[in-house]
């Protein structure tokens, strides 16, 4: 195999790693956002139970108010 070519596919090789890597990566912070994501509204729903204002659980969950209803 010549050189030229011995090169293209190693640079090939490194950018589907690279990719692979980026896209895990990805995939990771996705699966963290959505857990983050159902523990607030785990959250959300006890403080709803125990009849904490609206305001105070947008406050300590960073959930909209129309979030926050649609527990109800």
């Amino acid at each position: 195999m010549n050189k030229e070519l011995e090169n293209s596919i190693r640079v090939v090789k490194e950018w589907l790693e690279e990719s692979s890597k980026h896209g895990l990566e990805n995939y990771i912070d996705d699966v963290k956002f959505e857990a983050i994501e159902k523990e607030k509204v785990s959250i959300a729903k006890k403080m709803l139970q125990d009849n904490i204002v609206i305001d105070t659980i947008m406050k300590y969950t960073g959930l909209s108010k129309k979030q926050i209803l649609s527990l109800k």
